[in-house]
């Protein structure tokens, strides 16, 4: 598929003790396109995201991000680590430095190890960041520490900081597992918003089947490491989720 980002052919990948993590997958995704992936705990999910950013090398078949193996060189696995920004349930700041500080953060990758390390950013470096608390609409937090947020304002830190690294894709790993429904909203109206504005690419895995029909345009789901349903949300049926996730499911 030559328009797609990210496409694997075939992956898979065996833990060192034996667990078949993934059984070959086929997966696509586009500029702009917003996929859920949804699936019980263990069924892949994760694993997929971290094969997807050059974390987890497959066992078997490949990842190409924009139609070149991710591990042909180092140096294209480095690209394709700059190009990806991540989101994660936990939010993953910083608590002694402020908001604008961790938000630059993002662009650690792109400025080299001993600037990030320091916090030595340029006036422009600032005001990109600036720009991206103002699209998630926390500017006024700039100044303060992580703790002095809510989780809901943490969570849309952690989406400026992974716009500030000016990503091609988004992943995010149940990024809002730990709020409320109303605040789960609030984040992820911001996070889809800017990345059908800007063409990025989001894959987002999510606890809530309700959430995930939303706001994915296709909805992918995993099964003991397998892609078990691929379509759109109207198709994703009771019968369908009932054989993902047991007969007693329940949109949690």
């Amino acid at each position: 598929m030559s328009d797609a980002v990210f496409q694997t052919t075939g992956l898979g990948l065996t833990y060192p003790d034996g667990t078949r993590a993934l059984d070959s997958v086929d997966f696509h995704i586009r500029p702009g396109e917003v996929v859920s992936v949804i699936g019980r705990s263990g069924a892949g999910k994760s694993t997929l995201l971290r094969c997807l950013n050059g974390l987890l090398v497959p066992t078997d078949g490949s990842v190409q991000f924009r139609g070149k193996e991710v591990h042909s060189t180092p140096e294209h696995a480095r690209r394709v680590r700059r190009s990806v920004g991540m989101i994660f349930q936990s939010f993953g700041l910083v608590p002694r430095v402020s908001v604008l500080n961790n938000v630059l953060i993002g662009r650690a990758g792109q400025v080299g190890l001993w600037r990030g390390l320091f916090y030595h950013w340029t006036d422009e470096e600032k005001q990109l960041a600036l720009r991206c608390l103002s699209r998630v609409e926390i500017l006024e937090q700039w100044h303060k520490r992580p703790r002095e947020l809510s989780g809901g304002q943490q969570q849309r830190v952690a989406i400026a900081r992974a716009l500030c690294q000016q990503p091609a894709v988004l992943l995010a790993d149940e990024p809002v597992s730990a709020l409320d429904p109303a605040t789960a909203r609030v984040v992820l109206d911001h996070a889809v918003r800017i990345c059908r504005e800007d063409g990025i690419a989001m894959i987002a895995n999510l606890h809530s089947v309700s959430l995930a029909k939303e706001y994915g345009d296709r909805i992918v789901a995993f099964r003991q490491g397998r892609v078990f349903f691929e379509g759109l949300p109207a198709e994703l049926t009771d019968e369908v989720l009932r054989e993902i996730y047991g007969e007693h499911y329940a949109d949690f």
